[in-house]
């Protein structure tokens, strides 16, 4: 199975006060979020984080590589605006791919998986836009196919396409 996730900002102090996230410290946050998707994503499926990954200094990277390499099965990234590293460090510590867009088909929808959702204005009408970055600005927008799949729309979990066509209802 795939699965979609966004926005996880670890090692970003402030995110919980910008996004009114329900915890008391970014180290809270970051294990609910490692927990969560460790729940849901098996070792045999494949999880998309489509940007923001952390906000990070060189002195944090060997942590985030610590945890990227626990997390259940194969990891792709999509760059996000806070993802600030070259391709090859991202690699490194265990994404499988890195892109600044993907297109591909899930579960018999065409799908676009970008960070930033203005890249919606080029698509076609019968693509469903996954994206990132808008956080507590929408959970959705039904009637031009655009889901955000970040942490903070889906109480923290990943999300599958079953889902996604749910909240679209297709």
């Amino acid at each position: 199975m795939r699965y979609y996730t966004s926005d996880w900002h670890f090692f970003h102090k402030h995110i919980i006060r910008y996004c009114n996230r329900p915890f008391t410290s970014e180290k809270q946050m970051r294990n609910k979020i490692i927990d969560n998707y460790n729940k849901t994503v098996g070792k045999s499926d494949s999880c998309f984080i489509i940007g923001d990954v952390a906000m990070l200094g060189t002195s944090q990277w060997e942590h985030l590589k610590g945890i990227i390499q626990k997390l259940n099965g194969t990891k792709h990234l999509i760059f996000g605006n806070h993802d600030e590293f070259k391709w090859q460090r991202y690699v490194d510590i265990g994404f499988t791919t890195v892109h600044s867009a993907l297109w591909l088909e899930d579960g018999g929808l065409n799908l676009v998986v970008a960070h930033d959702p203005s890249v919606y204005c080029t698509l076609d009408p019968d693509t469903v836009l996954l994206c990132g970055h808008v956080h507590t600005l929408f959970k959705s927008l039904p009637d031009q196919k655009v889901v955000n799949v970040g942490v903070d729309q889906w109480d923290f979990f990943p999300i599958n396409i079953d889902q996604i066509r749910k909240e679209l209802n297709i």
